[in-house]
């Protein structure tokens, strides 16, 4: 449970809600690989998951923590560790609940003379 508390910390940079796919970019990509494209998502998806969800920090939270539950237990389903993984996501959110696209950047684990759990 440690070590996902570590993804899901190091994963939050924003969630946007929008009603309509309206850009070609793939479902998962690399942030900073199509700027344009990215920056056209960013305007197309402008109400974040807090906004969505009436302001209520708890609600969005939960929904936030869902997904990340829903993440790990797929790793688990295909036999993937993302134990430690530090990544900066932003997950655009369709008008039904679901993910319509999520952008990524894998960030750099930083060593430590401490042994690793």
């Amino acid at each position: 449970m440690k070590m996902f508390l570590t993804f899901v910390c190091t994963a939050i940079i924003a969630v946007n809600v929008a009603s309509a796919q309206t850009t070609d970019m793939p479902k998962v990509f690399v942030m900073g690989e199509n700027e344009k494209g990215y920056e056209q998502l960013t305007q197309t998806y402008s109400q974040s998951l807090l906004e969505a969800a009436g302001n209520d920090f708890e609600k969005a939270f939960g929904t936030w923590l869902e997904m990340m539950v829903e993440m790990d237990n797929y790793s688990k389903k295909i036999n993937f560790d993302i134990k430690g993984v530090k990544i900066w996501m932003h997950v655009f959110w369709g008008e039904d609940g679901k993910v319509n696209h999520i952008g990524y950047l894998l960030r750099p684990i930083q060593e430590t003379s401490a042994p690793r759990n």
